[in-house]
């Protein structure tokens, strides 16, 4: 997910840029995926860096941690993330001692699919339920309660 920004850098400190996207699918790496149905990204220029706020409304294929049927779950969430231009070739992420994101890299090619591969992972639920109430598996048959019930 590459933006250029190298005409917007020379522009003076408080301009804006919005670039939207619309169903693009994001590898997470662990053999999932998820689908950004929409994303906003609004660039505002500081000095001579950026500070980009993301706004995301994805879907990911889950799996219940209780039945182990997979379900989607939609979330909607933003963030923000400085953007530090330089002369390298590879785009570096980290984080300052604040926990904000810093990604280091050129005007010319602006990738965000780490940092948002990343935010996306950090906002999956700890229990993946696919429902509130899911009665899960037996625990002698394994069959899933909440199709059937079981005879043990």
């Amino acid at each position: 997910m590459y933006f250029n920004l190298s005409g917007f850098i020379n522009l003076e400190d408080g301009s804006t840029k919005e670039e939207t996207i619309e169903n693009f699918t994001l590898d997470l790496n662990n053999g999932e995926a998820a689908i950004i149905e929409r994303g906003k990204f609004i660039f505002n220029k500081v000095s001579n860096n950026t500070m980009v706020k993301v706004l995301l409304d994805s879907t990911t294929d889950l799996f219940c941690d209780r039945c182990l049927d997979s379900f989607k779950y939609f979330e909607s969430s933003e963030f923000y993330a400085s953007i530090i231009f330089n002369n390298i070739k590879q785009k570096e992420v980290s984080k300052d001692e604040d926990g904000e994101l810093l990604i280091k890299t050129n005007v010319e090619q602006v990738d965000l699919s780490e940092i948002i591969r990343q935010h996306i992972i950090s906002i999956k639920p700890m229990k993946s339920l696919c429902k509130q109430e899911c009665k899960g598996l037996c625990g002698v048959c394994g069959v899933n309660l909440n199709n059937s019930s079981c005879a043990c």
